[in-house]
C-alpha cells in the first residue's frame, strides 16, 4: 500500500518542463516476503516531464528510505513516452533500473507497456506490465502494477 502526494513546483507553460516532487510512504502489507515489506519505507522522488500534443516523455528517479530485516537503501529511476489515444486511454512504453534493495539482492533493468484509463475527471485506473531484461532470474523475469489513482 502507498500513500502518495504529487507536488508539481515547475510548469511547462512558465518553464517549458514539468518538474513535480513525488514522495510516497510504502506500508507493510504482510509477513510473507513474496507479498510485501513487514516495514514502512519512504520514496523520494523527483519527476519531468515534456508535452507535445497527443505525446508525453517523462521520467526520473529517486531513492528509497528503506532500513528493514533485510532490506536496503535503493534508487530507481525510468522514462517513458506515452500517446493519447482517445479522450479516456493513454498508452505507453518504459524503461525503468533500480539499484539493489536488499542484502545480496542485484540490481534490475526492466521494460514495461502501460495504459491510464480516465473513469472521470478525478478517478484513473492505472496499469503497467513487462519483462526484465537484466538480472530477470535473480530479480523480476516480470513485472506489474495495477492503480486507483485519485486527482483533484
Amino acid at each position: 500500500i502507498e500513500l502518495a502526494a504529487k507536488y508539481k513546483f515547475l510548469h511547462q507553460e512558465d518553464f517549458g518542463l514539468d518538474v513535480a516532487f513525488f514522495p510516497r510512504l510504502i506500508l507493510p502489507t504482510s509477513s510473507n516476503p513474496a507479498l510485501g515489506s513487514k516495514h514502512v519505507a519512504l520514496f523520494l522522488p523527483f519527476y519531468a516531464q515534456k508535452d507535445w500534443g497527443e505525446w508525453s516523455i517523462f521520467g526520473g528517479g529517486g531513492c528509497t528510505l528503506s532500513r528493514g530485516e533485510t532490506s536496503e537503501d535503493s534508487c530507481q529511476m525510468g522514462i517513458a513516452a506515452t500517446r493519447q489515444i482517445s479522450p479516456h486511454l493513454q498508452l505507453g512504453v518504459e524503461l525503468y533500473h533500480q539499484t539493489p534493495d536488499g542484502r545480496g539482492a542485484r540490481q534490475t533493468t526492466g521494460v514495461g507497456v502501460g495504459a491510464i484509463y480516465d473513469l472521470s475527471d478525478n478517478l484513473h485506473l492505472m496499469a503497467s506490465a513487462g519483462p526484465g531484461i537484466q538480472n530477470a532470474d535473480a530479480t523480476n523475469q516480470a513485472s506489474w502494477y495495477v492503480a486507483v489513482l485519485f486527482t483533484y
